[in-house]
C-alpha cells in the first residue's frame, strides 16, 4: 500500500498463482515497461483480492491484469493511458482478464466486481488502450463466471468499452454490466450468448 513504481522492467506489481487474502491500496504506478515477457502496471494471478484506490498510468501493457482468479474486487482506480508498446501487446486493455487453462492453483475466472474506475486514454492523442475492460479466452481456458462491471467512468476506445478476444470467444456465466453509456462488444468467433442480462443505462463518459 501506498508505494510509487517508476518505469520498472516487466509488470510493476506482480503476484502468482500462490497468492491470496492479497489488499493492492492507494499505489502509483506509471511507465512499466517489457523487458521479457510482461508489462502490466498491476498483475496478479491470486485470489480473494482487492485492488483499490491506484493510479495506473502509461504502462507497457494492461493497466491492471487479472488472470484465473477468484473473488476480485477493482474499485476506485484511475487507470490512464496504458498500452504503450503498442507492437509487443496489440491488445492491451485498461483492465484484461485472462482465463487460461487450469494448471496448479488456477480457478476459473469468478465473482469479479469492477466498479467505480476511471479508465480512459489521453484526449487528443493516440489511443493506446484498445478497450476499457478485455476478457481473453485462450484454447483452454473456461468461461468466466459472475463478473459485475458497474459504475464505471470511461473514455474513447477503438474497440469499445468492453472488448471480448481470444481463441474461444469469452463467455459469461452470468454478470451484469451497468452505468454504461455505451456497451460495444468485439469478438474474432461466436460460441453462444455473451451475457445472460445486460443492463445499460446512462452513465458518465470522459
Amino acid at each position: 500500500a501506498r508505494c510509487t513504481f517508476i518505469n520498472n522492467g516487466e509488470s510493476s506489481i506482480y503476484t502468482n498463482q500462490y497468492g491470496s487474502d492479497i489488499q493492492y491500496i492507494d499505489n502509483y504506478i506509471d511507465g512499466a515497461r517489457s523487458s521479457n515477457i510482461s508489462a502490466s502496471g498491476l498483475e496478479t494471478c491470486a485470489s480473494n483480492v482487492l485492488i483499490e484506490g491506484n493510479l495506473i498510468k502509461n504502462s507497457g501493457n494492461e493497466g491492471i491484469s487479472l488472470t484465473n482468479q477468484k473473488n476480485v474486487i477493482v474499485r476506485n482506480n484511475m487507470i490512464l493511458n496504458n498500452g504503450q508498446e503498442k507492437e509487443k501487446f496489440a491488445n492491451a486493455a485498461g483492465i484484461m482478464i485472462y482465463s487460461l487453462g487450469l494448471v496448479e492453483n488456477y480457478y476459473v475466472p469468478q465473482d469479479i466486481t469492477i466498479t467505480g474506475n476511471i479508465i480512459a486514454n489521453r484526449p487528443g492523442m493516440e489511443a493506446t488502450q484498445g478497450a476499457g475492460v478485455a476478457l481473453w479466452r485462450h484454447s483452454a481456458g473456461e468461461p468466466v463466471e459472475r463478473l459485475t462491471i458497474s459504475n464505471n467512468i470511461f473514455g474513447e476506445f477503438p474497440y469499445g468499452t468492453v472488448r471480448f478476444i481470444g481463441d474461444k470467444s469469452m463467455i459469461i456465466g452470468s454478470g451484469y454490466f451497468s452505468a454504461l453509456l455505451r456497451l460495444q462488444v468485439y469478438m474474432r468467433t461466436w460460441e453462444g450468448p455473451f451475457l445472460s442480462a445486460i443492463f445499460i443505462t446512462n452513465g458518465p463518459v470522459i
